[in-house]
């Protein structure tokens, strides 16, 4: 069964058009395809009529991408504070169990970077051998996995609802520069009809 695409951006987008559309504000690991993609999204649901129109989709394509990648980073930051909470509870066990083998002999580096590489690891979900140190230590310690990644975002929830503030400022750029492009078609629309009224009342 064939699916349905959507045509790509040289397909909905004037010739005399592109030039809006030949610098897209990408980082260098964005793939300037999936911009595209979007643009030619955003084009087949505004249907521009002008050159006005053309630049208000311009910058709802630009806000829509910035929306999804401030929430991928979201999503980053989540991860890191979950790491952060886990790093740092097996850092506290790795020193006690150092402590009490050789109150001497432990080495704080040491044990900060074990915890580090524990962390990162478990993280990956590989399955290997660091992975299941980490699940033994926190059954071990009889630790609540939910409530330690809870307090780690607890940690960071200042950053994690300016990224909130950020998403949501975008998102409504998004739709004012949409129903900019609705409301000059209204008023198109508007002024059509009126010109339409007075010409049969003419004849």
């Amino acid at each position: 069964m064939s699916q349905n695409r959507s045509p790509g951006p040289e397909k909905v987008i004037p010739e005399e058009r592109a030039e809006l559309f030949s610098d897209p504000p990408l980082l260098p690991d964005e793939d300037p395809s999936a911009y595209d993609k979007v643009v030619a999204e955003l084009v087949l649901l505004a249907n521009p009529h002008d050159y006005i129109d053309w630049v208000y989709v311009r910058d709802a394509a630009d806000e829509l991408w910035n929306a999804q990648r401030l929430r991928r980073i979201k999503a980053s930051v989540i991860t890191v504070a979950h790491a952060g909470a886990l790093e740092n509870h097996l850092y506290v066990m790795l020193k006690r169990e150092g402590e009490a083998k050789s109150p001497e002999a432990a080495d704080d580096l040491e044990q900060r970077n074990t915890a580090q590489r524990l962390t990162w690891g478990w993280l990956s979900l590989e399955g290997g051998e660091l992975e299941k140190r980490v699940n033994g230590m926190l059954r071990a310690g009889n630790i609540n996995l939910k409530l330690l990644s809870a307090q780690g975002v607890a940690d960071r929830i200042g950053v994690i609802e300016t990224f909130d503030k950020l998403i949501a400022a975008s998102d409504k750029r998004r739709d004012a520069a949409l129903h900019a492009i609705e409301a000059r078609r209204a008023v198109r629309d508007s002024r059509s009809s009126m010109a339409r009224d007075f010409q049969e009342a003419a004849e």
